[in-house]
């Protein structure tokens, strides 16, 4: 989850306040009715990492961005056993249930609690990194510019060589053309746009090595 609202009336859901993400009871029932929701995404998950070429015995250093709950950090864990996964967020209660929901895992797991509305998130995730994946989450940002600089950070945290994977409502903000600029502004090579279902898109970019 990111803490940035929504800049227009147009784009603001219920979701955009930034402190309800910190409220328990919100989360729960967020996060209750989310569960519908996930095999959807799963299978592409699974496919977006199964193509970045990585080893399933690779100890992979892992983030997810705005990691929620952690079901993309699971997904990492279960192609890669021996990663590493940092789960970025702003909410303490998401990680709550991820480290619950994921008690098998926890000891691949690692927390930072910061905002990805602000710079200095970079210098409390660690890294650098083999791979990067966000799912549903960076539109959340709704700021062209924020997005793009985003883009940039996670190209820097990136080992050369490293992938990133961002399954999200690109339509929302930027579209194609805009999310894949700005991917190349921020460096990455290979950068691919795929659209998985109306609204949603499969994005993939490299670091070179």
């Amino acid at each position: 989850m990111t803490s940035e609202p929504a800049r227009t009336g147009q784009h603001r859901h219920n979701h955009d306040d930034p402190e309800q993400w910190r409220d328990a009871a919100f989360v729960g029932e967020w996060v209750g009715k989310d569960d519908g929701r996930p095999q959807d995404r799963v299978q592409v998950m699974r496919d977006a990492l199964a193509a970045t070429g990585y080893g399933g015995d690779d100890a992979l250093a892992a983030m997810d961005i705005g990691a929620g709950y952690g079901l993309f950090a699971s997904e990492v864990l279960r192609a890669f056993p021996n990663a590493t996964v940092t789960l970025q967020d702003v909410s303490e209660p998401m990680f709550e249930i991820a480290r619950e929901r994921f008690a098998d895992h926890v000891s691949h797991m690692r927390f930072a609690l910061c905002d990805l509305g602000k710079t200095a998130w970079t210098s409390e995730v660690g890294g650098p990194f083999d791979l990067a994946v966000s799912s549903i989450a960076i539109h959340n940002l709704y700021d062209e510019s924020l997005i793009a600089r985003v883009y940039k950070d996670v190209y820097g945290l990136l080992k050369p060589g490293g992938t990133f994977i961002n399954i999200d409502h690109i339509g929302r903000v930027g579209g194609a053309e805009g999310q894949t600029r700005w991917l190349r502004d921020a460096g990455f090579d290979q950068v691919e746009c795929v659209e998985i279902a109306r609204n949603l898109a499969r994005l993939s970019a490299l670091k070179a090595g």
